[in-house]
């Protein structure tokens, strides 16, 4: 009795892994590894990263947190920048449109 919990225990845990790689394949390998090489600088670190669709194109918004003025760059899959939302101006200019009126979320692939 005891080896089948641990066996089904075991079981559920890997597939919990296995899950999580393939969700981990789907992103690019430069945003990975911007979400694998955060660090806190202060009180500014990586709160988030968002996927949308802008202008039929995929992009990634890297939020930020605990910065007066810290702009988040969106970045597109190849990790160049697009543009950097945010910021004392409150900047929501990005490739040419209004990125809150045209940008779709597709999901949060990332939070902290």
């Amino acid at each position: 009795m005891i080896k089948n919990a641990f066996l089904l225990s075991a079981l559920f845990v890997e597939i919990s892994i296995v899950g999580c790689n393939k969700a981990d394949e789907d992103l690019p390998s430069c945003i990975q590894d911007e979400i694998d090489g955060r660090e806190k600088i202060g009180e500014i670190h990586l709160s988030s990263v968002q996927k949308y669709e802008l202008n039929s194109k995929e992009v990634y918004v890297v939020n930020y947190e605990g910065g007066a003025d810290f702009q988040s760059p969106v970045l597109d899959d190849q990790c160049n920048t697009v543009c950097a939302l945010g910021g004392i101006a409150g900047n929501d200019e990005c490739d040419g449109v209004k990125f809150s009126e045209e940008a779709k979320l597709i999901e949060t692939v990332w939070e902290d």
